[in-house]
């Protein structure tokens, strides 16, 4: 996808990096955003930690997608 340099105040990603298996991936991502966005601009994306041990409960195996 082509975005046009610097010509946003704001760009929100949000539920985009957990596609990105591969933090170089994640890098690049978040730099053709910083490219898209004017100087002084903000960059709003989620990002989901796993915590070592963790196993989802009920709740959240209905959540997945």
């Amino acid at each position: 996808m082509r975005i046009k340099t610097y010509r946003y105040k704001l760009a929100i990603a949000t539920e985009v990096l957990s596609h990105f298996p591969y933090p170089e991936q994640v890098r690049l991502f978040l730099g053709k955003m910083s490219d898209a966005v004017l100087s002084g601009g903000f960059i709003l994306f989620s990002a989901f930690l796993v915590v070592d041990g963790y196993e989802p409960d009920e709740m959240a195996k209905q959540t997945e997608c």
